[in-house]
């Protein structure tokens, strides 16, 4: 897609338990307490990606991430190796944008886990690293107060919060070309509280 090669921005939004919890009262036909809250942001995060993008509606877009298969299968004990594949989301820029509720997305994040796919071309990579401890290392130095990737290419990953386990920090890199509109859809949420964090410079470099 063209407007990947434009030079990319980076911007991060914060999702606390309120902001987690209106976002899957928005899925009307799902049971409210099946879906997690990964798939929630996940799917809000997609669907506001694209439609930033100001795509054709018959373009076929896809989201990929990595799932972890340590519960669906009986690993060896003392098993330290990885645990997670690469899945991946498909459908039309019609279908993703034709309802104001996040159903269709989440339905396509949860049948995704159940595939494997190799093919990532057109497709929107999230990662997912909030519940690996980092805010809990100590180099000698304390314990961080902020956490960000390289922003060097298009990425978006999602982080955790400095006192707060239960919410999702989403830092992400587009182009300049999509970011007002993109803010703009990441906020459509009842009852959003705050913020846009801008990253800082220096992690930028």
């Amino acid at each position: 897609m063209s407007f990947l090669s434009k030079p990319p921005v980076t911007t991060s939004f914060t999702f606390g338990v309120n902001e987690i919890n209106c976002l899957k009262k928005q899925c009307t036909t799902s049971s409210f307490n099946k879906i997690t809250t990964f798939e929630v942001v996940i799917a809000h995060t997609w669907h506001s990606f694209v439609k930033s993008g100001d795509l054709p509606l018959s373009q076929s877009l896809k989201l990929c991430f990595t799932f972890s298969f340590r519960k669906k299968m009986k690993l060896p004990e003392r098993y330290y190796g990885n645990g997670f594949v690469l899945v991946c989301a498909e459908s039309t820029m019609k279908d993703l944008v034709s309802s104001n509720n996040l159903d269709h997305c989440v339905k396509l994040v949860q049948q995704a886990k159940m595939r494997i796919i190799t093919d990532c071309s057109l497709a929107l990579i999230i990662s997912q690293v909030r519940q690996l401890g980092l805010e809990d290392v100590d180099f000698g130095e304390g314990k961080p107060f902020h956490l960000s990737p390289y922003a060097g290419k298009l990425f978006c990953i999602f982080l955790p919060v400095i006192g707060d386990p239960k919410a999702v920090r989403v830092c992400i890199s587009l182009p300049k070309t999509m970011e007002g509109k993109f803010q703009r859809y990441m906020r459509e949420i009842e009852n959003w509280d705050k913020y846009e964090y801008k990253m800082p410079i220096w992690a930028r470099m």
